[in-house]
């Protein structure tokens, strides 16, 4: 068995050395923005220490409920570093679909943005199970606001062990 994280083992490796976008991104508005893999990689570094922060571990599962934004892709790769498992989830969901998936697939964490926060807390109770509730945008009250990681260290190691089988 060989330990491998693709997030810290291979994506970290080459932002250390490139410097060309990893991300070209243009919104729906006609904004271009460029992020390179050296920002991604401390991007997302503050990122997973922020999910490690708010009870965040290996094994654990986080529905992402984004639209295509630069968030998505970041989310993506800090919950790998973390050891995170990723649901994306449509944004057509109604509240009834958010509670399904939180029984039926342990979720501990949902990402969302701010049009989607009142299907999420219209499901109750259930919000008891959630670790952290995360808002992309504006920060509404109860949830964290996805921005918040720009307090976290940009280094981040992980304390779990990444075992993988080759084949050759």
């Amino acid at each position: 068995m060989v330990e491998f994280n693709w997030a810290i083992d291979y994506f970290d490796k080459i932002a250390e050395e490139e410097s060309s976008p990893a991300i070209l991104y243009v919104d729906d508005e006609g904004v271009k923005k460029s992020v390179s893999f050296r920002e991604l990689k401390f991007r997302s570094n503050k990122i997973a220490n922020f999910l490690k922060e708010n009870g965040l571990v290996k094994g654990k599962r986080i529905l992402l409920q984004l639209s295509n934004r630069i968030e998505l892709f970041e989310t993506f790769l800090d919950a790998m570093k973390v050891g995170c498992t990723t649901i994306p989830a449509s944004l057509l969901l109604t509240a009834k679909d958010i509670e399904d998936r939180i029984l039926r697939e342990k979720i501990k964490c949902i990402v969302t943005e701010n049009g989607f926060v009142e299907k999420v807390d219209a499901i109750g109770n259930l919000l008891k199970y959630l670790k952290c509730k995360v808002v992309v945008g504006e920060k509404v009250m109860s949830w964290k606001s996805f921005y918040e990681v720009e307090d976290c260290s940009e280094m981040f190691k992980s304390s779990e062990k990444f075992l993988h089988q080759m084949n050759y």
